[in-house]
């Protein structure tokens, strides 16, 4: 799953678990301003970078001397450790 369908993903399950909470809304424009906030928030959160640490990536670096892309392996296990990273950072 590409990073951008995990960033939607992750905005979509914010604005629905955000939704839930209010249960009716006054107008659309307050409903437009919850869902902009929390896409300011998710995007605040990626910008930053603090979805992940350095030692979730030890060993996905590519050997200098083959300028191939990564194998198909090495992108799934880099895909594994930043959805984890992710779940993590949700849970916390």
């Amino acid at each position: 799953m590409p990073i951008s369908a995990l960033l939607a993903e992750r905005a979509n399950e914010e604005i629905k678990r955000r939704t839930k909470v209010v249960g009716v809304f006054p107008s659309k424009e307050s409903l437009m301003r919850l869902v902009g906030s929390v896409l300011v928030d998710v995007n605040e959160e990626w910008m930053l970078g603090q979805f992940m640490d350095a030692s979730s990536l030890v060993g996905l670096e590519r050997d200098a001397s083959a300028p191939e892309p990564p194998s198909a392996e090495v992108v799934e296990l880099a895909r594994t450790r930043i959805a984890a990273a992710i779940e993590g950072r949700r849970a916390a």
